[in-house]
């Protein structure tokens, strides 16, 4: 079996236990759960599991494992025992085992724009997750690309989690098998005007790894012109024009209207 360290793993008893352990009502009866095979902490001599490691109770005849305490690439054999409180000395009526494997994330390759630079609105930017691989059996690999104006860039030590992109970006293209998306970007809100560009590059399986890079892109109006109402009016009545023609030669309704929503920041700046 193959498990995604990244998502909460349910593990229970009375699925994998024998029929004459599961013929006995739950009530009756109470769990050990241990490690075999792993590098899971553990409790005792006996390998119990430590119960900081599991969202559920660890004497339940279900247990389920907190996402990311499971290695990436390991193998892991876990051991139920059940046990007859009521008896004196307590009995086992029986155990099993389950081995299981843990799905890595795809290899990292890299994110690539064909331009280090452009201008909001007008430039259009070509994305492009370049190199990454996994196994035969985890493919094919999709990706999602995402976008953060506040110009925060990421330490380059640090290991990014989906969430942690999901938590400051926006969304440029939902999962697909296409590794590449062209679209035209607002502008920064920082002062250098840096766009932080990610990918979340995912397989059959799950499994996600992050990549991103950034770009640099200046406002469409400086704020001289925004002072300028022709200036401005010309400007909108350009693009306005624009969106139009592409709304209807496009499927991407999405960047449309997320050009619009810009274009109405710009209308709000100069007002």
């Amino acid at each position: 079996m193959v498990v995604d360290a990244t998502r909460p793993l349910p593990i229970d008893a009375l699925a994998i236990l024998p029929t004459s352990v599961t013929s006995l009502t739950t009530r009756d009866l109470s769990f050990q759960w241990m490690q075999v095979t792993g590098d899971l902490a553990t409790v005792d001599a006996d390998g119990t599991i430590d119960s900081s490691l599991l969202l559920t109770d660890a004497s339940g005849a279900a247990i389920v494992f907190r996402a990311g305490v499971l290695t990436p690439g390991a193998q892991y054999e876990i051991r139920v025992q059940a046990y007859d409180p009521r008896a004196t000395p307590a009995i086992s009526p029986g155990s099993t085992s389950l081995s299981f494997f843990v799905n890595e994330a795809p290899t990292p390759g890299t994110l690539e724009t064909d331009l280090t630079e452009g201008v909001a609105l007008e430039t259009e930017f070509t994305i492009t997750a370049t190199g990454w691989s996994d196994a035969a059996t985890d493919l094919p690999l999709e990706f999602a690309m995402y976008v953060d104006y506040t110009g925060a860039v990421p330490d380059e030590a640090a290991e990014l989690t989906p969430a942690d992109v999901q938590l400051v970006a926006s969304a440029l293209q939902e999962r697909s098998q296409s590794p590449s998306v062209v679209t035209r970007l607002d502008e920064s809100s920082s002062a250098n005007g840096t766009v932080v560009l990610y990918t979340l590059v995912s397989d059959r399986l799950g499994a996600t790894a992050v990549g991103w890079t950034t770009v640099t892109v200046s406002a469409a109006l400086n704020d001289t012109e925004l002072q300028d109402p022709d200036v401005v009016a010309n400007f909108v009545e350009q693009k306005r024009a624009q969106l139009v023609a592409e709304a209807q030669a496009s499927s991407d309704i999405t960047g449309v209207l997320r050009a619009a929503a810009s274009l109405a920041q710009i209308l709000n700046g100069a007002s």
